[in-house]
């Protein structure tokens, strides 16, 4: 983990799983997500009392990262590229 940088990311979620609270939505509190039967979730992002603690998270792992320690070693990097011969 330390060599490649791969470091997880915590990204609020509504507890319902409907939305990501990140881009357009970081702000919010409570979820948006309107479902087929035109119902809005509502569901608040925090847990009731606190404004710091939230119902759900995911952890996400940039891919980015991964893809840069694959090609930092010269071995693995030229068998990754054996189609290019």
């Amino acid at each position: 983990s330390s060599l490649a940088k791969i470091e997880p990311v915590k990204i609020h979620m509504c507890s319902k799983s409907c939305i990501p609270y990140t881009g357009d939505y970081k702000d919010l509190q409570v979820c948006p997500y309107i479902t087929k039967g035109q119902n809005t979730c509502k569901e608040n992002q925090y847990i009731a009392g606190s404004k710091s603690k939230p119902k759900s998270q995911i952890l996400c792992v940039s891919f980015i990262p991964i893809i840069q320690a694959m090609f930092s070693n010269k071995e693995s990097s030229q068998m990754l590229r054996y189609r290019d011969k």
